[in-house]
């Protein structure tokens, strides 16, 4: 079994609570994303030092995967709550998704 911890997802029919990050996270996992633990450096890239072209390139080919992944709108949920300071969420940038969660000022659960 594939460890997705690392994935959440929202289920949007709950009107009695506001999601956890729990909740999310299993939503997306549930969700079936394309993505997993492996394609790691694809998505967050290498623990070094990366050149801007290089950064753009990986990030390019993180958004193709993410552009069919059945998981993109929980991913999206997912990533707006936690925030993340690296990586491609979801089709966005962690800079992307900030800005995002930046402009609406909602604090998730």
């Amino acid at each position: 079994m594939t460890d997705r911890s690392h994935l959440v997802s929202v289920d949007l029919t709950r009107t009695d609570t506001v999601p956890t990050i729990d909740d999310l996270r299993d939503d997306l996992i549930d969700a079936g994303p394309l993505c997993g633990p492996e394609d790691g450096e694809l998505f967050t890239g290498p623990d070094e030092d990366e050149a801007d072209d290089v950064r753009l390139a990986r990030e390019a080919l993180a958004k193709q995967i993410c552009a069919g992944c059945p998981a993109i709108t929980e991913c999206l949920a997912y990533a707006l709550a936690v925030r993340p300071e690296v990586g491609v969420w979801a089709g966005r940038t962690a800079e992307e998704i900030n800005a995002m969660t930046a402009l609406s000022g909602r604090e998730v659960a």
